[in-house]
């Protein structure tokens, strides 16, 4: 008679019914999730539930909430242009620093040479060099390339943002 031992391990992950639940939850769209709380309300006497606004559901308009919510951020172009309007008080100040804000990257940097800009806005490049260092104040920061020097030559007061 011959005896054997052996050992053995076996470890399985799985998914169990309320993971997969919350999942589905995740993959809901806002409309769906609405829904979903409704009838959550529905059925427990304990629950109130009212929808927020931008969850009420539009006339036959397929809506997502968050979508809606992210496109009403200003684009970049506008923050520099609302900022530009705020940081120059004389016309020309204010186009030739719309220029550069027509050279910028959607990253935020300058996608052209300073002495490129100035040619084409018909200024010289030390104005430009100085409407170029005013805007360095002005935000977002990334409005300039990584070398410009720190200093400023405009000492106007500009909002806090």
């Amino acid at each position: 008679m011959e005896m054997m031992q052996t050992l053995s391990h076996r470890q399985t992950l799985q998914m169990g019914g309320q993971m997969l639940h919350s999942l589905s939850i995740l993959g809901m769209s806002s409309q769906d999730l609405a829904e979903h709380l409704a009838e959550a309300a529905r059925s427990n006497p304990f629950v109130s539930y009212r929808p927020p606004p931008a969850f009420a559901p539009r006339a036959g308009v397929d809506f997502d909430a968050v979508a809606a919510v992210a496109a009403h951020r200003p684009s970049l172009m506008a923050h520099v242009a609302d900022q530009i309007d705020l940081a120059f008080s004389t016309a020309a100040d204010r186009l030739l620093a719309l220029h550069f804000a027509e050279a910028l990257e959607p990253t935020g940097w300058l996608g052209q040479p300073v002495e490129a800009i100035a040619l084409a806005a018909g200024a010289s490049l030390p104005r430009a060099l100085s409407v170029l260092g005013c805007c360095r104040g002005s935000s977002p920061r990334g409005f300039l390339p990584a070398t410009w020097p720190n200093a400023c030559c405009c000492r106007r007061a500009r909002p806090i943002s």
